[in-house]
């Protein structure tokens, strides 16, 4: 799964260098993202704050799973289910 922080630098560089190879593409992002300085807090919450509520339906199609990983989930949530229900 990419982060929303990598999509964005990742189409910003893009729109600079069209035509880049996926491998030089990678190694850029990368590089920008490094010399990022890492986001405080104050600064995160107004931007979340301005989002509003995301739905769970926001996320379809955003996250692949196989069977079996599916299979794998519901049967840590039962286990989990059962012991929080005694």
């Amino acid at each position: 799964m990419v982060s929303t922080v990598y999509e964005v630098t990742m189409d910003s560089i893009r729109k600079r260098h069209p035509g880049i190879s996926k491998k030089k593409l990678f190694q850029l992002t990368r590089r920008r993202l490094q010399k990022r300085p890492p986001i405080r807090m104050e600064e995160a919450v107004p931007f979340f704050a301005e989002a509003g509520r995301p739905k769970l339906s926001d996320l379809t199609g955003r996250w692949k799973m196989t069977n079996r990983d599916t299979e794998e989930v519901l049967k840590g949530l039962k286990q989990f289910w059962s012991r929080w229900a005694r």
